[in-house]
C-alpha cells in the first residue's frame, strides 16, 4: 500500500472517519474539514502533507515526517504514544485517554494547551513552547507537563509541570525584562541536594524545587507563586515564603510572601505561596522564613562602678535577635578612642562591658562614651545601631 500510493497525488477530504492505520505519501494531501473529526486508532505516519482545519484525535504514535499546517486542534488520545512532529506549529493541542505522552520534536503551540489525562513528557532537547497570547488549562495530578515548559514574552503565565509522580505548577505574574524573551520552567523532584539556606530562611523545602531556563534575550524578574500540599512539612504554615538562590547549590533566600497576589494554582485545588518580592534568579523554591522583633533589641545607657545592683556595674546586649557571626561591639570615648572592643555576642550578652579599659585595664572614669554595634539579625539581615553609654560613678 505504501508503494501505491508513493506514485499517486491523493488529496483526502475528511469530514468524519475513524481508519486503524494511516500513511501519507509524499504526494499525497490529507485535509479534514474545519468541523470535522478524524480519529486514527493506530501508528500514523506522514511523509506528504496534512491539512487540519478541523479536528485529528490520535491514539497511536504520530510520525509527522514532512508537513502539517493544524489550525485546528490536535488530541493525543492514547495511553503510551510517541508523537514527532519536526518542529512544526499547533494552534490547539490536547492531552486525553491517560497514559505518558512522548514529544520527540520541538513544538510551538499558538491557541492553546489543554491537560486533562496523561502526562506530556518532552525530551531533554524538545522545547515546548506556549507563544505570546497561549493559554494552558490548571492540569491536574493525572495530567501536567512532566519536564520543561517554555514561554514567549512577558505576560503571566501558568505552568503546569510536575515530575517524579508530583503535580506542582507555579506561576509567574507581571514579568519584567525583554518583550521577546523566551524562558523555561521545570519541576526538579525528587532532589538528592540539602538546599541551604539563606537570608531570613529557617529551613527549605527538601524534596523539590523548580529551575527556569531562558533560551532567548533577558528576564529581569516577576512575582512568583509555588504550590504545596498540606503533605509538604513546613514549621509553620502562616510562614512560608518563596526562596530564590543562583544555583542548586548556592545559599536559597527568602523573598517572603504576598498574600495580595492570587495564582491560578487555586483552581488545582493546592496551596500556594507567592513570592513577596519579585524573583530575580533562576532556582527557587518554598521555605520557612523566620520573623525577628527587633523592638526586643536594647542597649542599657548607664552603668554605674559602685551600683549595690551588680547588673547595673556593667552594660550588655538584651534581645536574643542577633547570631553570633559577625558581631561586633565598639566602645570609644569623646575623643574617639577606642576604650573596648570584643566580638562576641556572648561576652556582651553574659558579661557585657564593665567600663574597663581594654588596653589599659583600669576603669574608665564617669562621663559619656559612644557604643557602636554591628551584626547579622536572625532572620538573616544587616543590623547596625550607634548610641550613648554614661558612666556615672
Amino acid at each position: 500500500m505504501k508503494r501505491l500510493l508513493s506514485i499517486l497525488i491523493l488529496v483526502f477530504i475528511i469530514t468524519e472517519t475513524a481508519v486503524s492505520q494511516l500513511y501519507i505519501s509524499p504526494d499525497a494531501t490529507l485535509f479534514i474539514n474545519k468541523d470535522a473529526t478524524l480519529a486514527i486508532d493506530c501508528n500514523t505516519q506522514n511523509d506528504g502533507k496534512i491539512v487540519n482545519p478541523g479536528t485529528i484525535q490520535a491514539f497511536g504514535n504520530f510520525d509527522n515526517r514532512k508537513y502539517m499546517q493544524s489550525t485546528g486542534t490536535f488530541v493525543l488520545a492514547g495511553k503510551t504514544q510517541t508523537f514527532y512532529h519536526q518542529n512544526h506549529d499547533l494552534s490547539t493541542l490536547i492531552c486525553n485517554g491517560g497514559g505518558i505522552k512522548n514529544l520527540i520534536n520541538s513544538i510551538n503551540i499558538y491557541n492553546s494547551l489543554e491537560l486533562n489525562q496523561g502526562l506530556l513528557k518532552p525530551f531533554d532537547s524538545t522545547i515546548l513552547l506556549l507563544k505570546n497570547g497561549a493559554a494552558t488549562t490548571s492540569g491536574n495530578s493525572g495530567s501536567y507537563v512532566d519536564g520543561r515548559i517554555y514561554t514567549e514574552g512577558l505576560q503571566s503565565r501558568y505552568f503546569p509541570v510536575g515530575r517524579g509522580g508530583l503535580f506542582s505548577p507555579c506561576e509567574f505574574i507581571s514579568a519584567k525584562g525583554d518583550t521577546n524573551v523566551r524562558y523555561g520552567i521545570e519541576l526538579i523532584n525528587p532532589t538528592t541536594l540539602t538546599l541551604k539556606k539563606g537570608k531570613q530562611n529557617q529551613g527549605n523545602m527538601p524534596s523539590r524545587y523548580w529551575k527556569m531556563d531562558v533560551k532567548k534575550s533577558t528576564f529581569t524578574q516577576a512575582y512568583v507563586a509555588l504550590s504545596y500540599s498540606e503533605d509538604d512539612m513546613f514549621a509553620n504554615p502562616d510562614l512560608i515564603g518563596v526562596v530564590q538562590a543562583d544555583d542548586s547549590t548556592a545559599m536559597f533566600d527568602m523573598l517572603r510572601k504576598n498574600t495580595e497576589i492570587p495564582s491560578l494554582i487555586s483552581n488545582t485545588g493546592l496551596l500556594y505561596s507567592t513570592s513577596g518580592k519579585p524573583v530575580t534568579k533562576h532556582y527557587f523554591t518554598l521555605g520557612d522564613y523566620l520573623l525577628v522583633d527587633m523592638k526586643l533589641f536594647f542597649v542599657p545607657n548607664a552603668l554605674s562602678h559602685n551600683s549595690l545592683d551588680t547588673n547595673d556595674r556593667a552594660v550588655r546586649v538584651y534581645g536574643s535577635v542577633l547570631q553570633k557571626e559577625r558581631f561586633s561591639f565598639v566602645v570609644s570615648n569623646q575623643w574617639g578612642n577606642v576604650v573596648f572592643k570584643t566580638t562576641s555576642l556572648d561576652e556582651m550578652s553574659e558579661k557585657g562591658w564593665d567600663g574597663t579599659n581594654s588596653h589599659t585595664k583600669r576603669k574608665e572614669t564617669t562621663g559619656q562614651y559612644f557604643y557602636v554595634v554591628k551584626g547579622v539579625t536572625l532572620a538573616g539581615e544587616n543590623f547596625e545601631k550607634a548610641g550613648s553609654i554614661w558612666i556615672i560613678d
